[in-house]
């Protein structure tokens, strides 16, 4: 549904749905469904330990969301890396490949306090 959004092919009743409005309903929604969906994908694996990630989440710290190139270049981290890392499956920043090619903060890349 994001990336149908994030196209412009995302419709209800005529009227084209923002990605930011989709993102909010799922928050909001907490489909059990796509949840448990999502989570076959999750090889158990920590994010925490991958350098080029906390970089980029670092970044995105209050600033939620950015053109890949604007993070890889505030973050001092090679592009392609950042793009190897971000499509790996993690769970700390989202990426819509584009163009142009953005990155966003998800509620698990948050910094707890």
């Amino acid at each position: 549904m994001l990336s149908d959004a994030a196209s412009g092919d995302l419709s209800v009743e005529g009227r084209t749905i923002p990605t930011d409005e989709v993102r909010a309903w799922l928050l909001a929604a907490k489909p059990a469904a796509a949840f448990a969906f999502l989570d076959t994908f999750d090889d158990g694996t920590s994010d925490a330990a991958d350098e080029v990630l906390e970089q980029i989440r670092a970044v995105l710290q209050g600033v939620w969301l950015l053109p890949l190139e604007d993070a890889v270049s505030r973050a001092g981290v090679d592009v392609q890396k950042a793009t190897a890392q971000l499509t790996g499956g993690q769970s700390l920043v989202g990426f819509l490949v584009g163009p142009p090619a953005v990155v966003f903060l998800r509620p698990d890349g948050l910094q707890r306090g």
